[in-house]
C-alpha cells in the first residue's frame, strides 16, 4: 500500500490479493474515495458511513469486496492511532 500526500489530496494504491485488482484512489473534498478501475473503464467511488466504508458507485460489486475489506481495515487501524494519540496528548 502507498500513500502519499499532495496537496491536501490524499491518494493511496491497494491491491486485491484474491482478484489482483488495484485502484489508485483520491479523496474527494466530499469525503467520497474515488479511483478509476482501468480494467472495466469506469469510475468506482466509496462513501464512509458512519465508521465503516461502503460501496458507492460501481464500488458495491462482488469484485471489490476484497477492496472494501482493505479500506475497512485500514479505517479500523487508523482510528486505532488517532485515539492512542489523543491519548498521548492528554498523559502529556
Amino acid at each position: 500500500m502507498l500513500i502519499r500526500f499532495i496537496a491536501y489530496c490524499v491518494y493511496m494504491t491497494l491491491k486485491d490479493k484474491d482478484t489482483g485488482k488495484e485502484l489508485d484512489f483520491e479523496l474527494l473534498p466530499n469525503g467520497i474515495l474515488k479511483a478509476y478501475d482501468y480494467h472495466c473503464a469506469w469510475d468506482v467511488t466509496f462513501k464512509k458511513v458512519g465508521d465503516t466504508w461502503q460501496g458507492h458507485m460501481n464500488g458495491g460489486y462482488v469484485g471489490y469486496k476484497g477492496i472494501l475489506k482493505q479500506l475497512n481495515l485500514l479505517q479500523q487501524n487508523l482510528d486505532a492511532v488517532k485515539a492512542l494519540m489523543k491519548d498521548v496528548r492528554e498523559i502529556a
